[in-house]
């Protein structure tokens, strides 16, 4: 998954090492931050530099759930929140709103 943050710099998921790394909006690497959830699939950023990071698979809760996890503009945990199997994405509309969706269930979820 992808978003642009507020200055255009754009973040880029990397599932394999739990990271996320960030390019200017000329595609120059500027650096990475760890994302905080094993397997991270998608990102959605606000406007105050939220990022809103979905976990494709966590084997670590019970019934093996995703979870939303979302971190403050220094990359910081905020809040995690427990959401159903396998996220696949994470997108944000103009009001704010997060949604995320899972491939295994067909659902789309709204925060």
């Amino acid at each position: 998954g992808m978003a642009f943050d507020l200055a255009g710099n754009l973040h880029v998921v990397n599932h394999n090492n739990n990271t996320v790394s960030i390019f200017t909006p000329e595609g120059k690497y500027i650096s990475q931050y760890n994302s905080q959830v094993h397997g991270p699939i998608g990102i959605a950023i606000d406007e105050e530099g939220y990022k809103f990071i979905g976990e494709y698979y966590n084997s670590n809760s019970s019934y093996n759930h995703s979870r939303l996890s979302i971190l403050g503009p220094e990359n910081n945990m905020v809040r995690t929140i427990q959401a159903f199997r396998n996220i696949y994405g994470v997108a944000m509309d103009k009001d704010g709103y997060v949604y995320i969706c899972s491939y295994i269930t067909n659902q789309v979820l709204k925060y």
